[in-house]
C-alpha cells in the first residue's frame, strides 16, 4: 500500500506534467518492479541473486545476512517436510503399538 505522502507526490507530479495519476504511478514504480523481478531471477538453490544498478539511483543487492536467513529458513522447511513424511510412512512406534494390539 502506498503512503499518503507518496500518493500526494504522485498527484502533484501528474498535475504539473498533465499526465494521469496512473501514468505517473506506473513510471515511479516501474523501477521497483524491475528491480524486484531481476532479483527474483536469481538461483534459489545456490542463493545467488543478481545485483541491479539503477543509474543515479543506486545498486540493489541481497546482503549476505539475508542469504543466510533464506538458507536457514529453507533448511527448517526441509527438516519439517522430512519429519512429516516420516510420520506419514509410519514409525517403528506405530508398528509396536499395532503388535501390542494384536
Amino acid at each position: 500500500m502506498r503512503s499518503s505522502r507518496t500518493r500526494a507526490i504522485i498527484r502533484k507530479i501528474a498535475e504539473e506534467e498533465n499526465l494521469s495519476i496512473k501514468q505517473i504511478d506506473d513510471i515511479v514504480y516501474s523501477f521497483f518492479r524491475f528491480t524486484s523481478k531481476r532479483m527474483k531471477e536469481g538461483d534459489k538453490a545456490t542463493y545467488t541473486f543478481k545485483d541491479t544498478r539503477l543509474f543515479k539511483f543506486g545498486t540493489f543487492k541481497v546482503k549476505p545476512g539475508r542469504k543466510n536467513q533464506l538458507r536457514r529458513r529453507d533448511e527448517k522447511l526441509n527438516d519439517y517436510s522430512k519429519r512429516s513424511s516420516d510420520n506419514l510412512s509410519g514409525s517403528s512406534d506405530d508398528q509396536r503399538v499395532q503388535e501390542n494390539l494384536d
